[in-house]
């Protein structure tokens, strides 16, 4: 009868272990889709500020219509494995505009991001810069 018992309490854990970690595994999903979402909606409030006269970011659209909720698969745009944006690469892209439409507190994860040779002008917003460690 003892070991019935453990029996019971190994199955017993074992379906506690995969439960919590199917559940963490979709709310870090759920979490990364959110995240994903809200840096499509910074890049495509951003876009609305600049003249893109060779039509690179033709890519950057709504996604209101598709079943992805990523900006992952975007011109220039590369992402982590959580399908976050962590570089932003523009360089050489006829771009005109400024940074102050740029949302960079909605890109926790942003590692590189380059705008050299287009027409970027104005401040870096203070809040964006960040000294090295």
């Amino acid at each position: 009868m003892g070991t019935s018992t453990s029996k019971k309490c190994l199955c017993s854990l074992s379906f506690f272990i995969t439960f919590v970690f199917v559940f963490i595994s979709s709310a870090s999903y759920v979490a990364s889709a959110a995240s994903s979402a809200e840096e499509a909606g910074a890049l495509l409030q951003w876009k609305t500020s600049l003249q893109d006269h060779q039509s690179r970011l033709t890519s950057w659209t709504s996604l209101h219509s598709s079943n992805t909720t990523s900006p992952c698969t975007w011109f220039a745009i590369s992402c982590n494995t959580a399908m976050s944006v962590i570089k932003i690469n523009l360089t050489k892209s006829g771009l005109q505009g400024t940074l102050s439409g740029f949302s960079f507190s909605s890109f926790p994860n942003l590692e590189h991001f380059d705008l050299s040779m287009n027409s970027i002008f104005g401040t870096i917003p203070p809040k964006s810069v960040s000294s090295p460690n």
